[in-house]
C-alpha cells in the first residue's frame, strides 16, 4: 500500500534513508520538507511496516523527484516502481509538463526503471555523489 507521508512516519523514512543512501537525509531535513508546500512524500507499506518511501517537489510547472528508497530486503517487489508511478500521476494532476531526477550513474536498476517509465538521460553530473565518488545522470520525462 502506498499512502502520502505524514510527520509521524519520519522515524521509518529516516531507517529506510540510512539503510539506502551513502550521505542520508535526517530526520529533521525530512520534516522541515514535508512542511513545505512545494514538497510532496509518499510511504509505501508492506503488512503495515514502512519499506520504502518517495519524495516530489512541485515548483513553476515542473517536478523533481527528489527520493525513491526501497529497504534491500524489500527490493525487486514493484514498490520502487509503484512510488515512481505515484509520484508521476501526482504530478500530471498538478499540471506538471514534466519532471527530472538524478541517479548514481552505476545504479543500473535505477535507470532502468526510470528509462521503463519513460525518462531518459540528457545530462550528466561528474563526481557530483561522495561516498563513493560517482557521476549522476540527470534524466526528465518530457510528456508527463
Amino acid at each position: 500500500m502506498i499512502r502520502r507521508m505524514e510527520i509521524d512516519d519520519i522515524l521509518a523514512a529516516v531507517t529506510i534513508e540510512n539503510a539506502c543512501f551513502s550521505d542520508p537525509w535526517t530526520g529533521k531535513i525530512l520534516e522541515e520538507s514535508l512542511k513545505t508546500p512545494w514538497n510532496y512524500f509518499w510511504i509505501a507499506l508492506d503488512q503495515g511496516k514502512a519499506v520504502g518511501y518517495g519524495a516530489l517537489c512541485l515548483i513553476a510547472g515542473e517536478g523533481e523527484i527528489q527520493r525513491i528508497a526501497v529497504l534491500p530486503e524489500a527490493r525487486k517487489r514493484g514498490i520502487g516502481k509503484k512510488l515512481l508511478e505515484t509520484m508521476v500521476d501526482f504530478a500530471k494532476k498538478a499540471g506538471t509538463s514534466a519532471i527530472t531526477l538524478e541517479v548514481r550513474a552505476g545504479n543500473e536498476a535505477a535507470v532502468n526503471l526510470y528509462k521503463s517509465l519513460g525518462f531518459s538521460e540528457e545530462a550528466v553530473r561528474k563526481g557530483y555523489y561522495q561516498h563513493p565518488e560517482e557521476d549522476a545522470l540527470i534524466m526528465w520525462k518530457r510528456d508527463v
